[in-house]
């Protein structure tokens, strides 16, 4: 009984150890990759949940809250609550490397709900609780227009996806760190509007990336 008792300890103090690791992680960023938060105020958010920013008015205030958070994920989201409907989410996953080493991949995406895109992507290494800045690009900033269009699209189509001009849509694009798999994250390409008008062009809505240890894989998702 007391062997088992001191098992079901060190399970509970294992769990909340690593639950609470991607959390020091994320404190640990560089104060840009936060907008209009530093590491004091970041604490606050993950304490209570939330945090709103000081300053705002019945026109604007901003505020930052925990949307989803697990033993290698945590995703935060800042938006406003006084009736914009801007946003920007930020996401951060843990992978681990073959030689027992640690990595850290953040993203940040953003804009309105009918119409964001991704606006950073970075690679951390993780050396005794510190971030440090990794330069071989493990994952593309962003994936070209050109993986998801059919071959033998009009030109005039092309140029309307790129520009996202025709009034019947929009372009939004973003990477999803957290998915079924704990090897893959996902870059996806999605219109509002006008489905049926662009999804005859592309061959694909969604790239898979496959973390193998050292790299990441790149697939495409037929549709």
């Amino acid at each position: 009984m007391k062997k088992l008792l001191l098992t079901i300890i060190i399970l509970v103090f294992v769990h909340i150890a690593s639950g609470q690791t991607i959390k020091r992680l994320f404190l640990k960023l560089p104060n840009e990759c936060t907008p209009e938060i530093n590491e004091k105020e970041k604490q606050i958010l993950l304490q209570k949940g939330e945090y709103v920013i000081p300053g705002g008015d019945s026109i604007e205030t901003v505020e930052y809250n925990v949307e989803e958070t697990t033993k290698d994920f945590l995703r935060v989201e800042q938006s406003f609550t006084t009736g914009q409907r801007a946003f920007l989410a930020i996401e951060l996953r843990i992978f681990k490397k073959s030689n027992g080493d640690t990595i850290l991949i953040y993203s940040r995406y953003g804009g309105v709900p009918a119409f964001f895109n991704q606006q950073a992507l970075l690679t951390f290494n993780i050396k005794n609780g510190k971030l440090i800045d990794n330069k071989e690009n493990l994952l593309p900033d962003t994936v070209d227009l050109m993986n998801f269009i059919k071959k033998g699209t009009p030109d005039s189509i092309i140029t309307q996806i790129r520009q996202a001009a025709c009034t019947s849509y929009c372009l939004d694009t973003s990477y999803c760190l957290n998915t079924k798999s704990s090897k893959i994250v996902e870059y996806e390409l999605l219109f509002g509007g006008g489905e049926d008008e662009v999804d005859k062009w592309l061959t694909t809505n969604t790239v898979e990336f496959t973390w193998n240890g050292i790299s990441f894989s790149k697939e495409f998702i037929k549709q």
